[in-house]
């Protein structure tokens, strides 16, 4: 186990009226990219033609030349979680050129311990996400444009979005694979679901092939939600696809997960912010709308509310009040799906150059025995073999497999649990936890397990799933890290649970109660709910455990 408080200042002086920074890499030299933003002089700094810039960070693209007023400058640089910070300053005195050298090091290599990250929200064109996915050192990111009609950032109670792209029975196509080295850009397009958005990864299959499946009655016309399931459906078995929720408490959840087509969930998403995340506020208990709850999302000068579908008991919601609670609660409901005995993937997007953050602040990390293209890391994805952060870099296996595998055993013989975990940090971190079907296992203070520098012996006798996870200190926001499940199955049978199976289906109910105020709506979800009660009924009666 490795935990490392990185912080590193770096400061030169110069006395000069044209300045020309320049950004290398500490270790080689070479040239790279990352993001600047001035704390001391911003206002006496103009920033030059062509340097982008997003939430008053600027893009530093290798080297650029600065003509400022007199006096002192402090900036920091930062090129995502991989490197380290660095502070640097300098001062203009007198009429001359001089250059300031800023050299970033490198805190972790990742890929030597076959770990490449990836952000499946951007909100940029491809051409200026690219540039950014450079400063931000990430392997893959998923490009879809700023007016994206899906967008979350919905108002969920009355169903208005800002414009609709979507066809029915058809998907926007966005963008074109794009493979520059490690430099991934994925064939990325959504949905309309206005309640449930989805974001479909792929690579090499059309749409309209995708979406060709057989209706129940071929002589009516394909509604919106109709379409999007088959789509759902079309994806299972094929590789090179993989369609995911961009976040887990919409009020479509339940319908869209029964399609099965559904293979992962962002649970780090556009609410988890580096300043503060999205606001929870809780409806009280005497609300009877169907609503329990509201997340107030701040876009500019604009605040757009999501209602919260899920039908969470009014003290259980009490738990997610606070800074954190958007966080908590959307990897609560991803431990809900879990249980129920789905096989769902964590994976995060930003929603950056929309959101206040910045692009790879939520990050996903998939793991790769040889260098990933972008079948491979789909197929990561697809398997569960990834890791999400927004601060620490986790990297853990178990009994030397990682998240994603499954180990069995027969009822009676135990599997011991080798966990091998290795962490750098930032910031403060509060707790390690490994946790067996949502409750501990092990949790500990990262001081205290730092100290003891081993787990305890540990076993699993049941069959269920496990996650490692560490969360800091941070309070205005869920700032953590985790693994995807590991899996454990004894006697061939899988963990379904008849508690959280139930709780979907009470979510189902719920949702059609929404749906019927307006009877049009109605009309077009009612077949694709039946099946949907089908199917959470079916799993209550094969449920392994309480």
């Amino acid at each position: 186990m490795r935990s490392t408080l990185l912080l590193s200042v770096f400061s030169t002086y110069c006395q000069a009226q044209t300045v020309e920074l320049e950004f290398v890499d500490d270790a080689s030299g070479k040239p790279i990219a990352g993001r600047i933003k001035f704390d001391v002089g911003e206002k006496r700094v103009s920033r030059p033609r062509g340097v982008l810039v997003e939430g008053g960070w600027w893009l530093a693209e290798s080297k650029f030349a600065l003509s400022p007023k007199g006096g002192d400058y402090e900036f920091m640089v930062q090129r995502g979680p991989e490197f380290v910070n660095v502070r640097g300053g300098f001062t203009v005195e007198k009429k001359s050129k001089d250059t300031v050298l800023i050299e970033v090091p490198r805190s972790t290599d990742m890929h030597a311990e076959n770990w490449y990250s990836g952000d499946h929200d951007c909100r940029l064109i491809p051409e200026l996400t690219r540039r950014w996915q450079a400063a931000e050192a990430l392997d893959c990111v998923a490009s879809l444009p700023r007016d994206l009609a899906d967008n979350p950032r919905t108002d969920s109670e009355s169903g208005q979005t800002a414009r609709n792209h979507r066809e029915e029975g058809t998907l926007q196509e966005l963008l074109e694979p794009d493979v520059v080295g490690l430099r991934m850009g994925l064939e990325s397009e959504c949905s309309n679901s206005k309640h449930g958005p989805i974001i479909l990864h792929r690579i090499g299959h059309s749409v309209a092939n995708l979406e060709k499946t057989p209706e129940a009655d071929p002589s009516q016309k394909s509604t919106e939600i109709s379409g999007l399931m088959n789509l759902l459906r079309s994806t299972i078995g094929r590789e090179g696809v993989v369609p995911e929720l961009m976040t887990s408490w919409a009020r479509d959840v339940p319908l869209l997960l029964s399609s099965k087509g559904v293979r992962s969930v962002q649970v780090l998403n556009h609410t988890n912010r580096p300043l503060a995340d999205d606001v929870l506020t809780i409806s009280p208990r005497s609300e009877n709308t169907g609503i329990f709850g509201r997340v107030h999302s701040h876009l500019g000068k604009d605040t757009i509310v999501h209602a919260l579908f899920a039908p969470l008991d009014f003290e259980d919601r009490l738990r997610y009040k606070g800074g954190r609670g958007v966080g908590l609660i959307s990897e609560q409901l991803f431990w809900t799906m879990l249980e129920s005995g789905l096989r769902l993937t964590p994976t995060a997007g930003s929603g950056f150059g929309e959101s206040e953050t910045h692009l790879g602040y939520n990050r996903i990390y998939g793991f790769h025995e040889q260098t990933p293209d972008a079948m491979r890391w789909l197929q990561a994805v697809s398997l569960g073999q990834t890791t999400i952060t927004n601060g620490p870099l986790l990297r853990t296996l178990v009994n030397q497999l990682p998240p994603g595998t499954t180990q069995s055993s027969s009822r009676g013989t135990p599997i011991d649990l080798d966990i091998d975990v290795s962490l750098t940090v930032r910031e403060p971190v509060d707790y390690l936890d490994v946790l067996f079907n949502g409750e501990p296992l092990y949790s500990a203070k990262l001081e205290e397990h730092h100290q003891r520098n081993q787990f305890p012996p540990l076993q699993i006798e049941e069959s269920g799933w496990l996650v490692i996870r560490v969360i800091t200190a941070h309070e205005k926001g869920y700032r953590m890290a985790t693994t995807a499940p590991f899996y454990f199955e004894f006697d061939g049978k899988p963990r379904i649970s008849k508690k959280a199976c139930e709780f979907m289906l009470a979510w189902l109910k719920n949702a059609a109660s929404n749906i019927k105020q307006n009877p049009e709506d109605w009309n077009d979800y009612a077949a694709p709910m039946i099946e949907a009660h089908r199917f959470w009924t079916e799993q209550i009666s094969k449920a392994t455990a309480p």
